[in-house]
């Protein structure tokens, strides 16, 4: 009776470790505001960068953005305003194989600090997959509340103006239309790897 308890507790444990372990990853928040973007604070998270190829500049236009698209309604969320859902995504690529997912209300107007990736923004990677696929790696809440982070995969497919967003383990497609901005908007030089030493110095 005590052996079978001991093994009770000891199953117990090792399955709470476990659960612990897989809740999320530590982060660090982009500034002091409470609503402050969270960021990996381990620069493994993004080893895939070291599979980037420079090929995929010829695919993916990183001087523009790419804004969410319904396709059910045929309309850009951003002028959805029947949608009670008062957010929209925008996606950022920068050409040395990092990304940044935004979100905005649809009364936002874009200005210099809009896409500022050290204030906002959900850091992601592309690269390239075995395949020559598009593969994406990106650190994003993944509950309601934020207090979790981690990684979630996918595949990114462009076809003319139009980045589709394939990810892992979903059975829909988010699409996304490109749209230009001004050039100062985007004037941003980033290094997701390279930042998170810094903050350790």
């Amino acid at each position: 009776m005590i052996q079978i308890r001991k093994y009770s507790m000891l199953v117990l444990f090792v399955t709470t470790l476990f659960i612990l372990s897989c809740s999320g990853q530590k982060y660090v928040p982009l500034n002091n505001s409470r609503f402050a973007t969270k960021v990996p604070n381990k620069s493994s998270l993004y080893k895939n960068i070291e599979k980037f190829d420079t090929k995929l500049l010829a695919i993916i236009d990183t001087e523009i953005i790419y804004e969410e698209f319904d396709t059910y309604k045929n309309i850009l969320e951003r002028l959805d305003y029947e949608d009670v859902r008062n957010l929209y995504r925008v996606i950022r690529f920068y050409p040395n194989g990092y990304f940044n997912s935004f979100y905005f209300r649809r009364e936002d107007t874009f200005n210099v600090n809009s896409f500022d990736p050290f204030l906002k923004g959900h850091r992601g990677i592309y690269y390239l997959g075995k395949n020559n696929e598009i593969k994406y790696d990106i650190f994003v809440p993944t509950t309601g509340t934020g207090h979790y982070m981690g990684k979630l995969s996918g595949e990114f497919i462009i076809n003319g103006d139009t980045l589709i967003d394939n990810r892992d383990n979903l059975s829909y497609q988010n699409i996304y239309i490109k749209r230009e901005v001004p050039k100062e908007y985007l004037d941003f030089q980033v290094d997701w790897k390279d930042d998170l030493e810094k903050q350790r110095k």
